[in-house]
């Protein structure tokens, strides 16, 4: 399966996850978690447009019963996470060429690879 996620996407999904973690551990109902969790499923497959069953499947949160599975969900999510294309010196100077005294510092770049 290719990637199909969106950076702002996965960012979204990982804070109603967060929301669901609160969930997990302020509650003790089991009905109230259970709402939640259609709550917050109904909300992450409306940020997405179309969606085939198997991504449908991966989007599941159905299957998460503690909290701990949290973090091996959204790892096995991050899979299908494309970000954003690395920027080059070359491409910034050619997009602000009447810029005499464009610098950039190399940790920029850290940063910015850090990021995607």
């Amino acid at each position: 399966m290719n990637t199909f996620i969106k950076k702002h996407e996965f960012n979204y999904i990982k804070k109603c996850l967060k929301d669901l973690n609160n969930a997990f551990t302020g509650c003790v109902d089991i009905n109230i978690i259970e709402a939640t969790k259609i709550y917050i499923q109904d909300k992450i497959l409306n940020i997405f447009g179309d969606l085939s069953e198997q991504e449908k499947d991966l989007l599941d949160i159905s299957k998460i019963t503690k909290s701990h599975h949290i973090d091996r969900y959204l790892d096995d999510l991050n899979e299908y996470v494309y970000g954003m294309p690395v920027i080059t010196n070359a491409q910034i100077n050619r997009l602000f060429k009447k810029e005499k005294n464009l610098n950039f510092q190399a940790k920029m770049l850290k940063n910015q690879k850090m990021f995607t």
